[in-house]
């Protein structure tokens, strides 16, 4: 009901604590999304540096799909790891620290946050991938090697 309610709080409004820990949200999600971006940029120079192997391997029968196919598998299965390292690394390493600061954080930052958070940065990835995946995979073995 965007209410907060905590502990020895129960029942009083206070709209300035919900609106402080709210604003913490935003600003994780915003390093989602550059995350996102930044894997793409990462990924990006990595595929560049692909163009003759995915020239050879559509040129012996790769086709198209199976190659986007391929590519997303391992360009999710490193992002998928990494967000599950950094949330580790945020709920052990970065959370109890910022406890004595933020005293309710956790009334806020729950396995739903937490859930919703991943959502967000996978579909923010599956986009972007696709579209960079896409960029490479679609261009024919010939453009692949002059390109190169």
């Amino acid at each position: 009901d965007g209410n907060a309610y905590c502990g020895e709080f129960h029942g009083i409004k206070n709209e300035n604590q919900y609106r402080v820990y709210r604003s913490i949200i935003a600003i994780l999600a915003a390093f989602v999304v550059m995350s996102g971006v930044n894997y793409s940029i990462i990924f990006s120079h990595i595929l560049d540096k692909r163009r003759r192997m995915l020239a050879v391997s559509r040129v012996c029968g790769c086709t198209g799909i199976k190659s986007i196919i391929i590519y997303m598998v391992e360009i999710m299965s490193v992002s998928l790891i990494t967000l599950a390292g950094g949330m580790l690394i945020f709920i052990y390493g970065i959370l109890p620290k910022i406890k004595s600061t933020f005293e309710y954080i956790e009334y806020y930052l729950n396995t739903k946050v937490y859930i919703e958070l991943a959502l967000i940065y996978i579909g923010i990835l599956i986009v972007i991938y696709l579209i960079l995946v896409l960029r490479y995979t679609g261009k024919t073995p010939v453009r692949l090697m002059k390109e190169v």
